[in-house]
C-alpha cells in the first residue's frame, strides 16, 4: 500500500471547529467553517465583493499558521448568518500540504509526541478501521480490528513500493506509533470518540469525548 494523498478529489471540502481566519489590514479571528485544497469558507459579519483579493492566515493550534492568497469567490447570507467563500491563489506545494494537514487535524486526531509535536495522524474510516497518516498527511497505514487485536498494515519509510508489513498489536495507540515509526509515548488529540473505539477483550474500551 503506497502512500496516498489524504484527498484525491482537492474540491472536497472538510467542516472546521478550530480553524480561525484573519484578513492582513482587516478583521481578525474569523471563524472558519469549512476548508479544502482549493479555498476557505468563513463567516463574516460584513459580506465582501467578489473578485477582491485578500492575504489571509489561518490559524489552527495544532498545525500552526498558513499565509496564503485567495480571491472572494461569493459572499452572502447562509442560514441567515454571513458568509464568505474565498478561493485559494495557485497555492504552493508547501502551502497544500499544510492545507491537507489542517484538514487531517479537523476530520481525526493530531498525533503528538511528548514535546507536543504533531507527528502525525489517525482517522476513523469505518467501524474497526482507522487510518494513519504522516506529518505531511499522506496515508502510511491501515489498522482493523482482528479478534481481540488490531493489525497494521504499512509500509515502512524508505521500503521497496510493494513491500508491505503487518503486525499484530493490542491497542490503538501501540498501532499508531508502530506505523509512524515512533519510539516515544504519543497522545492522540483529540482522543478518538467512543464509537471509533476498538473492542477487546470482548468489552467496548472506555468512552472519550470528542471535540
Amino acid at each position: 500500500m503506497p502512500p496516498v494523498p489524504f484527498d484525491r478529489r482537492a474540491a472536497k471540502r472538510v467542516p472546521t471547529r478550530a480553524v480561525r481566519v484573519s484578513i492582513r489590514g482587516g478583521a481578525s479571528g474569523l471563524v472558519g467553517v469549512d476548508v479544502s485544497i482549493e479555498g476557505v469558507g468563513v463567516a463574516t459579519p460584513q459580506p465582501s465583493p467578489p473578485g477582491e483579493v485578500l492575504e489571509l492566515e489561518l490559524d489552527h493550534r495544532r498545525v500552526g499558521v498558513l499565509s496564503i492568497a485567495a480571491m472572494v469567490a461569493w459572499s452572502g447570507e447562509v442560514a441567515g448568518l454571513g458568509r464568505t467563500g474565498l478561493q485559494f491563489l495557485r497555492p504552493s506545494i508547501g502551502q497544500r500540504t499544510h492545507l491537507r494537514r489542517l484538514m487531517a487535524a479537523e476530520v481525526g486526531s493530531c498525533v503528538l509526541d511528548e514535546d507536543g509535536r504533531t507527528h502525525g495522524f489517525a482517522l476513523t474510516t469505518a467501524a474497526g478501521v482507522w487510518a494513519v497518516l504522516d506529518a505531511t498527511a499522506l496515508k502510511v497505514a491501515v489498522v482493523h480490528q482482528d479478534g481481540h487485536h488490531l493489525a497494521v498494515t504499512h509500509r515502512p519509510r524508505g521500503a521497496a513500493y510493494d513491500d508491505l508489513r503487518q503486525h499484530t498489536v493490542d491497542d490503538l495507540e501501540a498501532a499508531v506509533a508502530l506505523a509512524l515509526g515512533a519510539t516515544g509515548r504519543l497522545r492522540l488529540d483529540p482522543p478518538l470518540g467512543p464509537r471509533s473505539q476498538p473492542v477487546l477483550g470482548g468489552r467496548p474500551a472506555p468512552a472519550t469525548a470528542r471535540h
